[in-house]
């Protein structure tokens, strides 16, 4: 099952690969920033703002790293999370096809016979619609009696 849905990813490899290694690097990033804090905080003397400035700078360099990777493992994932949707999808309308088909092609039937059949079908699926509406709404109103 796994393997089938793996094939579904089709063009958006890259955006798949991507998305995980640019979340690993937010995270890398996000560990070290406290690191850097504790190096600040040690070599505070309060004789000059050097190391201030020193581990601020590399402080807002790692900040700013950071929220580019978060951002870019964002766009990347959704990228490939709708370009997977998009692919499974387009597969699960070609296999209903191949099922709605499958009858015509056993039984040879001729054309007429054929679209009273998904009429009758189409009829059948907005009753069976409506009539899950109307009992959804009795549920619910008798839920709230």
């Amino acid at each position: 099952m796994l393997k089938i849905l793996i094939d579904k990813i089709g063009e958006y490899k890259k955006e798949t690969i991507l998305t995980p290694l640019f979340m690993v690097g937010e995270v890398a990033l996000e560990c070290i920033i406290p690191t850097v804090m504790t190096m600040l905080i040690d070599e505070m003397t309060g004789e000059s703002l050097m190391p201030v400035i020193k581990y601020g700078s590399i402080l807002l360099i790692l900040a700013l790293f950071s929220l580019l990777c978060g951002a870019s493992s964002a766009r990347h994932g959704a990228k490939a999370s709708t370009g997977f949707a998009k692919n499974l999808r387009k597969d699960l309308f070609y296999k209903v096809q191949e099922f709605s088909l499958f009858p015509r092609d056993l039984f040879e039937k001729n054309r007429r016979s054929v679209k009273i059949e998904g009429i009758d079908l189409k009829k059948t699926a907005a009753l069976k619609a409506a009539v899950f509406s109307y009992g959804e709404d009795i549920s619910l109103i008798s839920d709230r009696t």
